[in-house]
């Protein structure tokens, strides 16, 4: 999809500020379709089809279903973004279908406040700028989960870790761990470069919200009566 519709803009001779004037698709838009980092919908693609004279959507669109792209929908919410290689597997798709279906529920999930990206590897799910800072509030309000407390642990222990240290000891579930604390302000992280190679370290506020939950889990002391010492009234 991608590709033809690069290759039919060009065969027009039409630029993408052009192109966008004539089909009333956004510049932006018909960028992301050109770089697989969305999907056009059906009134999309219609409008591009008028103008470059595109075949039917194609077959791997159409094949999609609404149980597919809800269940590509749950999948990003849930992990927080994933691996390409790992849902298309999971779903039995291919890439392209699995770019394709991505970004049609990306502009369902943007309803719902949720930004959805994808890189060479990976698609990732945050929420939309102006309502980020109200979700990490009430994020921070969440109690931790055992799982989280042995990250925070882990990190603290060896003064952080880089995300494919921490993966070799706490399995493929870490990302969707350190996007959660992460959310919260109870982690930092250098982001630069690949993701696995990202550095993360445990925040004040991570060490505090740690402390609390062990001493929410320990078992309650039996009251004592202070020793007496001898000598002293």
């Amino acid at each position: 999809m991608a590709l033809t519709l690069r290759r039919q803009r060009e065969a027009h001779g039409l630029s993408l500020r052009r192109l966008a004037q004539r089909s009333g698709v956004s510049v932006f838009r018909i960028a992301d379709f050109e770089h697989s980092r969305r999907a056009p919908d059906a009134d999309q693609y219609r409008r591009l089809q008028e103008v470059l004279g595109l075949e039917d959507i194609p077959t791997s669109a159409q094949r999609l279903s609404d149980i597919a792209l809800t269940t590509i929908a749950a999948c990003l919410v849930w992990t927080h973004g994933v691996p390409l290689a790992t849902l298309a597997s999971t779903l039995g798709l291919t890439i392209g279908e699995l770019r394709e279906g991505v970004g049609q529920v990306g502009d369902r999930l943007l309803g719902i406040g949720l930004e959805v990206s994808v890189d060479q590897t990976r698609a990732h799910v945050v929420p939309v700028s102006w309502c980020a800072n109200p979700v990490r509030i009430t994020a921070s309000a969440s109690p931790l989960t055992p799982a989280e407390v042995k990250v925070l642990a882990v990190l603290y222990e060896h003064d952080g870790a880089r995300v494919a240290e921490l993966e070799r000891v706490m399995g493929p579930t870490t990302r969707s761990t350190l996007a959660s604390l992460s959310l919260r302000g109870l982690v930092s992280c250098a982001a630069q470069g690949q993701v696995a190679k990202r550095r993360y370290w445990v925040t004040d506020h991570g060490l505090m919200s740690a402390a609390a939950f062990a001493l929410r889990r320990r078992p309650p002391r039996r009251h004592r009566e202070p020793p007496t010492i001898s000598g002293l009234a």
